[in-house]
């Protein structure tokens, strides 16, 4: 048992130097694996690997490109750290404090494969473009003043520049707004909190939607076709009275009717 806490000790302490130090972000990314392993086995090591991870997730900012650019994508080392992020079970616990991505750049992050790994997280203000939560358990999660836009993502200057035209092509709807969109298709949304979000384009077909809270939220092209429990979904703050919008309409099922105010300003 000394002999295995040892070996834990250093690799624990193998990783966390080569997550800090190394300059090669796939030898960070196999360090940052490492240590999601280690705080799986190890409980001793959890919270620390935790704020580790958290805060390495949260230091990716790009360099800013030209405005309306397409989105530059986060690299390997920092999909690692949210892969290894949901795998750590103290995240999962119930009174153990909740997980903030706030204002994280996450655009092009997938989340897939955590099933049950980011319930309850705040993503508040994050930037969550081509985003990819297909399949994972987000109850409680929270995502208010969260941009998701397919159009932002998809950039609207430069040679092949974003139009309303691109959104009606069969391209787009074959293929290539899987690229772009924001997904939640199979996803646990249960009392999840999409109030004041940027959701152009987001698939959210087969999610449970039920307690969901849409307030605010700009819907334009949003499909919801196929969710579950949508007629407990809430499209309506019933804090502020402030509706869900949509300028571009968004598609539901033709059993399913919901009320969409307009949205002032950009699509």
């Amino acid at each position: 048992m000394r002999a295995e806490r040892q070996d834990a000790y250093k690799v624990f302490s193998e990783a966390v130097k080569t997550i800090t130090e190394s300059g090669r972000p796939g030898s960070r990314a196999m360090a940052i694996y490492s240590l999601g392993r280690i705080a799986m086995e190890h409980v001793e090591y959890r919270q620390q690997a935790i704020d580790l991870l958290r805060l390495y997730v949260l230091a990716h900012t790009p360099k800013s490109g030209p405005l309306g650019a397409r989105a530059e994508r986060i690299p390997t080392d920092v999909q690692a750290a949210i892969s290894a992020l949901g795998s750590v079970p103290k995240a999962l616990e119930p009174g153990e404090g909740q997980l903030s991505l706030d204002r994280a750049y996450l655009v092009g992050a997938s989340f897939t494969g955590q099933r049950s790994g980011f319930r309850g997280v705040l993503f508040t203000q994050a930037s969550l473009l081509a985003v990819d939560f297909s399949g994972v358990d987000l109850s409680n999660a929270d995502f208010r003043g969260s941009e998701f836009h397919d159009w932002v993502a998809f950039g609207w200057t430069g040679e092949n520049p974003w139009t309303d035209e691109i959104a009606t092509t069969r391209r787009w709807q074959d293929w290539e707004k899987f690229r772009f969109a924001a997904k939640f298709m199979g996803a646990t949304l249960v009392r999840t909190d999409f109030r004041n979000t940027g959701l152009n384009g987001a698939l959210f077909n087969r999610a449970d939607l039920a307690y969901a809270q849409f307030g605010g939220a700009n819907l334009s092209r949003a499909d919801f076709r196929g969710a579950r429990n949508i007629h407990l979904a809430k499209f309506v703050d019933s804090e502020t009275g402030a509706p869900a919008c949509a300028d571009d309409p968004a598609h539901f099922d033709e059993s399913v009717i919901v009320r969409l105010a307009k949205c002032s300003g950009a699509s």
